[in-house]
């Protein structure tokens, strides 16, 4: 079955998610692997100039609110889950192995309510798990600390010392970007606005739980890698979200892209070709994260080459 079209546009913002293999708890909270997922998502934003607006990694799956105003979406993607799943084949002992052996999954998000209530329900995803009761009591990696106090979080990876300037400020301090529909407030309304609608969205939840206990801190702690969900759930996600006139717009234009794309494909056995849409990847221009070897071997090569002609 051919894989869907994978399209960006610089001015829409995306919900990112990606579940680990066979729903296994790979991204177990911890301090060691807590720090992997920071580092690498720092290092990757930083890499393609993405930006991040809310994030949350359960044991299972990982959420992001991000956008690509560079049409870099893919690169960025394939640049944090490759090093995630390097950083945690160390960790673990694992001898190799893809962590992450679907693709990712994007909706984009149509207009500002439909953002912010994703960044809620990101926020709230460790209470919807029945995980804990207070999502401040998830010891997993999540962006809330950071939209309560406002503040940036302090990252170490590979290869910052490199940076120089202005721009070594910004690599070793992870700062998040406020929605669009946010940016007109202040800094102290903005949290006060989240923290009123996660303890809504809590107390719904809460109630909806019933006399269930939660896992709690501890349990979650206790969880292993090797483990997954006695239940797993799959559910399929929606290409868009907004208004329904903000949907069938948006899939009509989709539409267009795709015969755009298809025509532009054809175009490439003849003599006259017809350029991709932007925002679309050409076939065969699939780029991944080079090995920290390729470098030095790509040039061994080339010496050796030049060595026998």
């Amino acid at each position: 079955m051919a894989r869907k079209i994978r399209y960006q546009e610089s001015n829409l913002l995306y919900f990112v998610s990606n579940r680990c293999l066979e729903q296994r708890f790979f991204l177990q909270s911890g301090s060691e692997t807590n720090a992997l997922f920071l580092n690498c998502l720092a290092r990757a934003a930083f890499r393609y100039k993405i930006c991040v607006y809310g994030f949350v990694f359960m044991n299972n799956h990982f959420h992001l609110i991000v956008s690509a105003p560079h049409l870099n979406l893919n690169l960025f993607m394939a640049h944090f889950q490759t090093g995630i799943t390097r950083g945690l084949n160390k960790i673990s002992g694992r001898a190799r192995g893809s962590i992450f052996p679907e693709r990712y999954n994007c909706v984009v998000l149509q207009n500002d309510q439909v953002a912010f209530d994703k960044l809620i329900y990101l926020l709230a995803n460790p209470c919807a798990a029945d995980l804990v009761e207070d999502p401040s009591d998830f010891p997993g990696v999540s962006s809330l600390g950071m939209h309560l106090s406002g503040e940036a979080i302090a990252v170490s990876w590979r290869g910052q010392h490199k940076i120089q300037g202005a721009e070594l400020a910004r690599a070793k301090l992870f700062q998040l970007t406020p929605l669009p529909g946010l940016a007109a407030m202040d800094e102290f309304a903005q949290r006060k606005l989240v923290l009123k609608e996660l303890e809504l969205r809590c107390i719904k939840l809460s109630e909806a739980r019933g006399p269930k206990s939660v896992l709690g801190r501890e349990g979650v702690l206790s969880r292993t890698r090797e483990q997954r969900p006695v239940y797993p759930k799959f559910s399929p996600a929606p290409l868009v979200l907004g208004s329904d006139e903000q949907v069938k717009k948006y899939l009509e234009h989709l539409h267009n892209v795709h015969k755009a794309y298809q025509k532009a494909r054809r175009s490439l056995y003849t003599r006259k070709r017809e350029k991709f849409p932007p925002g679309t990847i050409r076939p065969g221009t699939c780029q991944c994260v080079p090995h920290r070897l390729a470098g030095r071997r790509n040039k061994q090569a080339a010496k050796s080459a030049g060595g026998t002609n």
